[in-house]
Parts: C-alpha cells; structure tokens; sequence
C-alpha cells in the first residue's frame, strides 16, 4: 500500500515492463505492481500482436506486457524501449 500513497501524493510516473515468457520472474508480478499502484484509479488496456498496454487516465501509471524478451533480453523489445521512451516525454 506504501506505492499507492506514494503514487497519490507526488506527480512521477512509473513504467512497469515485462515479459510474458520470463522464466526467472513470473509476469504477474508486474501486473500485481500496477493494480497496487494505480489503487482505484481508472485505467485503459490497449490489445496488440505482441504487447498488452494499461495506463491510467492520467497516463502516470503505466504498464507493457510483451510476449518476447525473458528475463534479460526484454531491453531489446520494441516494445519496451517505446515505453521506456514515452515515459520521459
């Protein structure tokens, strides 16, 4: 519950991204981070081929499922490096 206060009371961001087929780290893991941080708060799910993309309606919260990348190559996704770029603009 500590990231759900946090998230409420400052105005940063946070980008959460996984991999479905990380073999280290199940990707319910992320998932359970972004319901805990957007706490209530409305959010989106937009469906490709290759990733899944919830964000809040104030876009702060943000979530990349992808389907490639494991536990250390999901750096290399499209997908990821995308997200990693939005969340600075």
């Amino acid at each position: 519950m500590k990231l759900a206060r946090m998230t409420m009371k400052t105005n940063f961001s946070i980008t959460l991204v996984h991999s479905t087929n990380d073999l280290q780290i199940s990707h319910q893991h992320s998932r359970t981070l972004f319901d805990v941080a957007r706490l209530n708060r409305s959010y989106q799910e937009t469906i490709w081929t290759n990733k899944i993309i919830k964000e809040t309606d104030d876009k702060r919260i943000r979530h990349v499922e992808t389907i490639w990348g494991g536990h250390n190559w999901i750096q290399k996704s499209d997908a990821a490096m995308k997200a990693v770029l939005s969340a600075w603009q």
